[in-house]
């Protein structure tokens, strides 16, 4: 692999860099025109805005993995400056990726709080739209003490509740979900009646925009950016010149430099695991090696040293691991 030719390089090793390229993923992402494609194409808003003018609603600068998720901890001080963390047994530290707020351009100063999650995996092993619902459930309740008081004397009350997105950017997805944006959102549906009033209820939504992998071409603009932004197989320099002519994001000097220690980064990952999987696989054969030799079946062990009997490895592997769980029993 190409030396990296960033500062990065100098301090990344085997057991974080992944860590460190998962957190220039996010640093990319919160670049504030990023932000303003993302709600362009997922908060209803904002759809009949242009890119240029969602940018200029984005207040402040966003947080990136430093807002807990964790009760109690997440209302400590204001949106700006937040900067605390929680421990939580068993489940190390648990932030937001990216939370900031935004001011819609209506008359009125109207706040929206938003929350954008980069996921590696859609099926991490439980369902990931539970926990966008969470993440919205967070968001809102701790609110109380900031935007909204349940105190007495206040006559407003829950109505200075804000409401919130969750918006999660599925990197790798089932097939059958990909290349989709699919929002879930709370509606009233009337069991008795005909109630005149609507209640202001529209105050959470979860997104999942899943990505179509680096082979499709989606007919949405955004799942598209985001793919290129994001893909391992575009090189640096491509990735630039796509994001810059197709899409139209300028590269300021900050944000060249992010994406390309974001590639770099990833280039490493990637040969970093090719590495440990060929050194593993290597280690593997030997054991079995050693143990065909152990148990005087020299033809096969030099057999398997070949390259070209993968097949007979395989078999023999079965074969090892049988004898070893016998064993163990």
């Amino acid at each position: 692999m190409k030396e990296m030719d960033t500062l990065l390089a100098n301090d990344i090793d085997a057991t974080d860099g992944k860590s460190k390229y998962d957190a220039q993923v996010k640093k990319v992402l919160a670049n504030k025109i990023i932000l303003a494609w993302i709600l362009k194409y997922t908060v209803r808003e904002f759809f009949e805005f242009s890119i240029f003018d969602i940018e200029k609603c984005i207040e402040g600068t966003p947080e990136v993995a430093k807002v807990p998720v964790d009760t109690g901890l997440s209302n400590m001080e204001s949106i700006e400056g937040l900067n605390t963390e929680d421990a939580i047994p068993n489940e190390g530290k648990i932030t937001y990726d990216i939370k900031f707020y935004v001011m819609l351009p209506d008359g009125e100063h109207t706040k929206i709080i938003i929350n954008i999650e980069a996921q590696k995996d859609s099926e991490p092993g439980y369902d990931i739209v539970t926990r966008a619902v969470f993440y919205c459930a967070r968001l809102l309740s701790s609110q109380l003490g900031k935007e909204f008081t349940n105190k007495t004397a206040d006559k407003v009350k829950y109505d200075g509740i804000k409401k919130v997105y969750s918006i999660w950017i599925c990197m790798n997805s089932r097939q059958n979900a990909k290349d989709s944006i699919v929002e879930y959102h709370m509606q009233p549906n009337v069991l008795y009646g005909n109630p005149s009033k609507s209640s202001r209820y529209d105050l959470l939504s979860a997104i999942m925009i899943h990505l179509g992998g680096d082979e499709l071409v989606s007919e949405n603009r955004l799942v598209n950016m985001l793919t290129t932004l994001l893909s391992s197989s575009i090189d640096k320099e491509k990735k630039r010149k796509k994001l810059q002519e197709e899409f139209e994001i300028p590269m300021s000097i900050a944000f060249k430099q992010e994406v390309e220690d974001m590639c770099n980064l990833s280039g490493y990952v990637e040969e970093k695991g090719k590495a440990e999987g060929r050194a593993e696989g290597e280690m593997n054969i030997m054991i079995l090696y050693n143990w065909l030799r152990e148990n005087a079946r020299d033809t096969e062990a030099e057999a398997v040293m070949k390259p070209e009997n993968e097949e007979l490895r395989s078999t023999l592997y079965k074969e090892y691991d049988e004898v070893k769980n016998k064993k163990l029993e």
